[in-house]
């Protein structure tokens, strides 16, 4: 760039050209305003600016990924600024001179800072038409709170500084730079056991967001045909968890059958939104088999129902339920609570164990494997234990009879005796 001081220069052959239509941006871009000059004046970024765009259709716009800069500006007195690689060319200097980019200007979607380039299309001999957006001592950023741009550009040849805001003027996007989140699968692990009949997944994955915003839903789908081009299942869920465990009642295409299908692959991914209410993309699919056939459903009972301490308590486990055609490989019995004995030669991985408690508070728990290898185990059972009655010998009544006869004729045979010896006694002190 050739060095050449200018205050002020109408290039007015510039007000005649134009390029065609369909090489500018569109009124729906995303950055409008205008940003000043004093060598050039206005330079508008988006034709909506002027109220009516008629043929002149052009605009600005950052790109909500990645926060490339492409689109035309306008000023009367320069012409077309382009921010297109394909029209510009490379850059004088470093940044983005590198070959096979396809930008010049580039906005930090974290920080708002806008580094690169612009260019001038219709520039004279004497100027190749640069304006630089950022170097050490100077530069142009965007506020990520509102959008507003501010700072300043530089063009050592005809434009000079230009400012993109001002007392009464600014350049803006309507660019939203909350970041969308993103989402990782971690893992299906399965709970076979909780409900009969049935073994649930559960999904998990991992949430991550640069702006620091919470999850606030999540959309997951399973599907069968890893391309889900009919998702048998599908569920968005307002809450920030981050783990979901499948639950059939919910179905918001309503096309699932009623359970999941046993022995079958089936696929599943995920997509978050953060609190600003920003969706990020689907997750790779990760992919799940179901069982065979459900789990073993034990459960059990005991004989007699309210034993005393002492007493031997049958338990039978045949109250438990297998599927797919198996039998029982193993039974495994636990006391999680109190003391007990297992007795007649029955223990822990008898059928019908036989126990005595000597403890009144006792807990039971039974564990069946069935000849697949699929096992489960009961919640505690509370075996509650009464005391025994006290010891005591009954007394036919004839002995309390002859005890209280006894008692009469002594207390008779006592009382004769005192007045025998009183009457002796007052006779002789008559005399």
């Amino acid at each position: 760039m050739r060095k050449i001081f200018l205050f002020f220069i109408p290039i007015l052959f510039f007000t005649g050209v134009a390029l065609a239509d369909d090489v500018l941006a569109g009124t729906g871009e995303n950055v409008s305003g205008f940003a000043w000059s004093e060598n050039i004046g206005w330079v508008s970024f988006n034709c909506t600016n002027t109220g009516s765009c008629g043929s002149s259709d052009y605009g600005v716009d950052i790109n909500d990924e990645s926060g490339e800069f492409s689109g035309h500006a306008w000023s009367e007195n320069i012409g077309w600024v382009s921010f297109n690689r394909s029209e510009t060319g490379a850059p004088p200097a470093q940044p983005y001179q590198d070959g096979g980019l396809n930008y010049i200007a580039k906005a930090n979607l974290d920080t708002g800072e806008v580094t690169g380039w612009a260019r001038a299309l219709s520039y004279g001999a004497d100027w190749d038409g640069w304006v630089k957006l950022n170097d050490t001592s100077y530069g142009v950023s965007v506020n990520t709170s509102n959008g507003d741009f501010s700072g300043y550009g530089w063009s050592d040849e005809i434009v000079g500084w230009i400012n993109f805001s001002g007392l009464n003027y600014k350049v803006t996007t309507a660019l939203s730079f909350n970041r969308p989140p993103s989402a990782g699968i971690v893992e299906e692990t399965w709970n076979h056991c909780s409900i009969q009949g049935r073994s649930i997944p559960v999904f998990s994955w991992t949430y991550s967001d640069s702006d620091g915003d919470p999850q606030a839903a999540y959309e997951i789908e399973v599907d069968s045909n890893s391309a889900f081009q009919a998702p048998k299942f599908n569920h968005v869920v307002n809450t920030g968890s981050t783990s979901y465990a499948l639950d059939l009642s919910q179905d918001d295409n309503s096309d699932w059958i009623s359970e999941l299908s046993w022995n079958t692959t089936y696929f599943w991914r995920v997509k978050v939104k953060d609190s600003d209410g920003n969706w990020s993309d689907w997750t790779n699919s990760d992919q799940f088999k179901t069982p065979f056939h459900a789990y073993p459903w034990p459960d059990f009972n005991w004989a007699p129902a309210e034993p005393s301490q002492g007493e031997v308590v049958i338990f039978n486990p045949d109250a438990s339920v297998l599927y797919g055609g198996t039998s029982v490989s193993s039974y495994l019995w636990t006391i999680t609570q109190g003391e007990a004995v297992f007795v007649d030669e029955t223990g822990t991985a008898s059928r019908y164990p036989h126990i005595i408690f000597d403890t009144t508070d006792n807990q039971m728990r039974l564990r069946i494997t069935d000849s697949d290898g699929y096992s489960c185990q009961t919640s505690t059972k509370t075996v509650t234990v009464h005391l025994p009655l006290p010891e005591y010998e009954e007394a036919p009544p004839s002995t309390w009879l002859n005890l209280i006869l006894a008692i009469v004729d002594g207390a008779l045979k006592s009382f004769f005796s005192f007045l025998t010896s009183w009457q002796k006694f007052a006779t002789l002190t008559l005399r």
